[in-house]
């Protein structure tokens, strides 16, 4: 793998997702550090479930017994997101300025240590939980799963855009992110693809029945491009179906309530000439 990337981001850890909290080094974290150092770029990201600025800051520390001594060639990211899909961990019921005041204690104690802090969570996650005004002087790595690029966040250092990736040396799926500053280093060699070309991700067509996050992506796109005001849970029903029959029609396309190409086309054109 090593030999077909231009980096790697290697996750550290995490807090449990239980009340007890307990902080837990990745069991691939050596296997994975080991057989990419000195081969390729590395960077690192932590997964917290801190509930206090006292648990982000020791989550930092531990972070830093782990690195201290390895290489390291990008920021050092905060991954915050839920802790399940059942929405039952510790941190998952945290305001948005908690959410926010903690991953801030995270990032300020980094740099304390001397690393350089990131942001990683999702384009609406970025959105709904916390607050990018205090954060964007850190380095933000926004996932969004779609080839529309992400329309909540901006200034952001790399788009995540698929978990269906593949490269040479894996055989199973990867999740692909597209660098758009050079963060680790890269210097005269740019990252693939390079920065001025936005990467390109296969779209399923959706249509009623249809369920997962691209149709999370989708409800999100129609709520920000007509205020479709739907609910963004994953479900292309009855009120997803019209939104897209609104969608075409306002936009001169066939009207069968099916997201194919020509929807897709169009919406991709819209999010990414808005932002």
């Amino acid at each position: 793998v090593a030999s077909s990337v231009d980096g790697v981001i290697i996750r550290i850890g995490y807090r449990g997702y239980s009340s007890s909290g307990t902080l837990v080094k990745d069991s691939y974290f050596d296997t994975h550090y080991n057989g990419l150092a000195g081969k390729t770029k590395i960077g690192f990201y932590w997964f917290s479930t801190a509930i206090t600025e006292a648990e982000a800051i020791a989550e930092a520390n531990y972070c830093h017994t782990l690195l201290s001594g390895k290489q390291n060639d990008m920021p050092v990211y905060f991954d915050s997101e839920y802790s399940n899909s059942s929405h039952s961990g510790r941190s998952d019921s945290l305001s948005k300025a908690n959410r926010t005041k903690y991953c801030v204690a995270w990032c300020k104690r980094m740099v304390e240590l001397g690393y350089r802090a990131g942001v990683y969570a999702s384009d609406s996650w970025f959105n709904s939980n916390l607050n990018l005004s205090q954060i964007n002087s850190y380095s933000l790595w926004v996932a969004k799963y779609s080839s529309v690029s992400p329309i909540y966040v901006s200034g952001y250092d790399a788009w995540q855009y698929t978990s269906s990736g593949t490269v040479s040396g894996y055989s199973g799926r990867v999740d692909l992110s597209h660098f758009y500053n050079d963060v680790a280093g890269w210097g005269g060699v740019t990252p693939t693809p390079t920065p001025t070309t936005k990467p390109t991700v296969a779209q399923p067509t959706l249509k009623k029945g249809s369920t997962g996050q691209q149709v999370v992506y989708l409800q999100q796109d129609l709520n920000y491009i007509m205020s479709a005001g739907l609910s963004v849970d994953g479900d292309f029903g009855s009120a997803t179906e019209t939104a897209v029959k609104n969608f075409q029609k306002s936009y001169g396309l066939s009207v069968d309530g099916i997201y194919g190409s020509q929807p897709y086309t169009k919406m991709n054109s819209l999010i990414n000439g808005s932002t």
